[in-house]
């Protein structure tokens, strides 16, 4: 911005724009317009909806979450959902199933055997819970006594990225040596055409401190991912 000294006009001449602010007469270069074009505007369009369908998905895996503000997070589910959004929508290129929430204490190395969730059952999701062998399958702080999975589901709608429907569900297993059978968790779930369902698991690490049992937050102890989906 530069400011009249002995000319004083206001308006516009070619590019420079005189105007007064307060008491003194000052001159600016137009802004220059820069033409959008389809391919600018479908970019922008897509990063919206991939920012604004992140927001509503760590909204509804909040409960899995130390942090589901945080930056680094956000910046990598939002690369995942705009490079999905910009391909064919399908199952078999979902590239945030499997997507960890924090990379540093990342669910598949910390439970080695894989969950299973069938889809198949209308108004139901059956997730399966595997057969573990503690401790050789499970990657857990000393003095854990208990091992506490949190389950969530989450519905969204294509047309108007809303919530379609959300339920979650607690499973606590004691972390002793030996098997853990096999365990199946029912939760009630509608997922109607033009949706999708993820299911997203964090495995939540409970010590013994003085006789109480306190769930671990420490870096490095929060595993949580979405282990599946199911498009309609």
């Amino acid at each position: 911005m530069a400011r009249q000294q002995t000319i004083f006009v206001t308006g516009k001449i070619n590019n420079l724009v005189f105007y007064k602010w307060k008491d003194l007469h000052c001159v600016r270069s137009m802004p220059l317009r820069v033409k959008q074009t389809k391919a600018t505007k479908q970019s922008a369009k897509d990063f919206g909806r991939a920012a604004k369908l992140s927001r509503i998905l760590r909204n509804a895996f909040s409960p899995l979450l130390p942090d589901y503000k945080n930056r680094k997070m956000t910046y990598r589910l939002n690369a995942s959902l705009l490079h999905w959004l910009r391909q064919k929508k399908s199952l078999k290129n979902i590239s945030f199933i499997g997507f960890e929430f924090d990379r540093e204490s990342e669910l598949s190395s910390h439970c080695r055997q894989p969950f299973a969730t069938s889809f198949s059952e209308k108004g139901k999701i059956i997730v399966t819970i595997p057969r573990l062998s503690i401790p050789q399958d499970i990657l857990a702080p000393p003095d854990t006594k208990l091992l506490r999975l949190r389950i969530v589901a989450a519905g969204c709608s294509f047309d108007d990225l809303g919530i379609t429907d959300h339920c979650s569900t607690i499973v606590e297993l004691p972390f002793e040596n030996g098997v853990m059978p096999q365990k199946q968790v029912v939760l009630k779930f509608n997922c109607d055409r033009g949706n999708i369902a993820l299911v997203g698991i964090a495995l939540i690490y409970c010590i013994e401190t003085d006789g109480l049992l306190t769930e671990v937050k420490k870096p490095g102890w929060t595993p949580a991912a979405i282990v599946s989906g199911f498009m309609k």
